[in-house]
């Protein structure tokens, strides 16, 4: 089997999911799955390879996805039903488990399409369907209830292993997109809090970013700025392209600090940010403050450049006044031989 074999699957050109190998170097037994979906009858768009359902209030359905299991030992896998995200790339992502459901979604996928977990035993060679039960809402909804059902072999390696050891994981995301009124939802942005903290070990400061309606938001580009609370002088500054927000998500957008040490005080977060369909902008702002306890244990754990001194001020000023002070003398010299 190809270890780059993949499941492709996109919505309106955005629900893009794969499979991933989410460690290099996945060995052939780890990979030795594949999976597909059992598009059903009823469902919208059968040019795709995902599940792209509108159903009716209160409707009742089965759908399923094909697994099998082509490695020469018998596997158990792991099978969830997963809300869609959005991570702090701007990218939707499908792999959360255990996300925390938006306070703007009404409904989230993994409520309505059940079970939301299941382990499934395959022996060496076997393959079967894995059925899933949709529960439509009894009430008409608008826009689009978004996520995917994850697949992925079940370690059997203990996690108290000794030493350090590179644990491959290989995982396909199948997409499931809901909807019963499809009438188009306008686009909406909001910024909800910042907050300092550390991205890969570097200082960095997060800007709560969150789409409150059951529509992608795609194409979005973002001027993320930090300065002092109340001056214009811009401090740090991030800016990012082609990002896609899911329905009813929130996320981390980071802004870097440049290696820089946190600084202690009062802040200001803005964000100029346009969406690319439809070409809305929004200019979103709040203001958060770096406490000195904070700020001290940031830049303890954080990778930071010790800039130094900046003497270039300091060696201005005293030759500004050696200046003056040679020119007072001399005037007073030459006033005395006059």
């Amino acid at each position: 089997m190809n270890k780059l074999k993949s499941l492709f699957v996109a919505a309106f050109g955005l629900l893009s999911m794969i499979a991933l190998p989410l460690m290099t170097h996945a060995d052939s037994n780890e990979s030795a799955y594949s999976v597909s979906a059992n598009l059903p009858e009823f469902q919208k768009n059968k040019d795709v390879s995902y599940f792209d359902l509108q159903l009716q209030p209160d409707q009742q359905e089965e759908i399923s996805i094909h697994l099998a299991n082509s490695a020469k030992e018998k596997a158990v896998f792991d099978v969830d039903v997963n809300n869609a995200a959005t991570n702090s790339n701007g990218v939707i992502d499908y792999g959360q488990t255990d996300l925390k459901k938006d306070p703007s979604a009404k409904y989230v996928l993994n409520q309505l399409v059940t079970p939301k977990n299941q382990e499934v035993e395959l022996q060496a060679g076997e393959a079967k369907d894995v059925t899933f039960k949709i529960n439509m809402p009894k009430e008409t909804f608008k826009g689009m209830i978004l996520g995917g059902i994850h697949i992925s072999k079940k370690d059997d390696i203990s996690e108290k292993t000794e030493g350090t050891a590179i644990r491959n994981k290989y995982a396909y995301v199948i997409g499931v997109k809901l909807q019963n009124d499809t009438e188009s939802v306008a686009p909406e942005l909001k910024l909800n809090f910042a907050k300092a903290g550390l991205q890969n070990s570097y200082t960095t400061v997060f800007a709560n970013v969150q789409n409150p309606t059951p529509g992608i938001i795609s194409k979005v580009k973002f001027d993320a700025k930090i300065t002092k609370k109340g001056s214009k002088d811009v401090l740090y500054e991030t800016k990012k392209e082609n990002m896609s927000i899911a329905p009813n998500t929130n996320f981390d957008f980071p802004i870097s600090l440049q290696k820089d040490k946190i600084a202690a005080g009062d802040y200001t977060v803005t964000i100029d940010a346009q969406e690319g369909n439809h070409h809305k902008t929004w200019h979103l702002s709040t203001d958060f403050t770096i406490k000195s306890e904070k700020a001290k244990k940031i830049n303890q754990e954080a990778v930071t450049e010790d800039k130094g001194t900046d003497y270039l001020p300091i060696i201005l000023v005293v030759g500004l006044l050696l200046l003056l002070i040679i020119a007072f003398l001399s005037y007073k010299l030459l006033k005395q031989k006059k």
